[in-house]
C-alpha cells in the first residue's frame, strides 16, 4: 500500500472546496435566497448544496483509493473497477441534479399563476456515452491486469 503527500493534499482540498463549503456556506445564505430560487427557479438550494457536499466526500474518497494499490494487484484492479464505476454514477448524477429517476434528464421550471416557464434538459445520450467509455476503460484494466500476471509468471 502507498499514499503520495500529493493525493492527500488533493483529497483535502476537495473536501473543502465541495463538502465543507457548501454546508458551512448554507448559514451564510438568507432564508430569502431560498425562497426565491425555490419559487421561481424549482430549484432546492439546501438539497443541492447537500448533495454538492456528499459528492465533494465521494470524489475525495475516489482520488485516495485511487492512489492506495499497487499497480497490477488484484486490489488495484478491484479499486480501479469500482472507482469507474463510482465516477459512472457521479457523472450521471450532475446534469440531473441527483435525481435517480431520471439520469441524465432535468426540468427546471419557474412561474406564477396562469404563466409557467420550463426548460428540459436531456443529457442521456452523454451519460450513455460516458457509461460505455467507463466500461471500456475497466475492460482496458482487465487485460492491463492479466498482461502483467502473464509477464510475472513467464519470469
Amino acid at each position: 500500500m502507498r499514499l503520495r503527500i500529493r493525493t492527500v493534499i488533493v483529497a483535502v482540498v476537495i473536501l473543502g472546496l465541495f463538502s465543507a463549503l457548501p454546508i458551512l456556506g448554507q448559514s451564510s445564505i438568507p432564508e430569502e435566497a431560498y425562497m426565491a430560487l425555490s419559487t421561481m427557479g424549482g430549484i432546492d438550494l439546501r438539497a443541492v448544496l447537500n448533495k454538492v457536499a456528499v459528492f465533494g466526500l465521494v470524489i475525495a474518497f475516489i482520488v485516495v483509493l485511487g492512489d492506495v494499490f499497487e499497480k497490477y494487484t488484484v486490489a488495484w484492479l478491484a479499486a480501479s473497477s469500482v472507482t469507474r464505476v463510482i465516477w459512472v454514477m457521479v457523472i450521471a448524477l450532475i446534469p440531473s441534479f441527483g435525481d435517480l429517476q431520471h439520469l441524465g434528464f432535468t426540468t427546471i421550471g419557474s412561474g406564477s399563476g396562469a404563466s409557467f416557464n420550463m426548460v428540459e434538459i436531456d443529457l442521456r445520450f452523454f451519460v450513455v456515452m460516458v457509461a460505455i467509455i467507463f466500461a471500456l476503460k475497466i475492460g482496458y484494466s482487465v487485460l492491463e491486469y492479466r498482461k502483467n500476471i502473464v509477464k510475472i509468471s513467464a519470469s
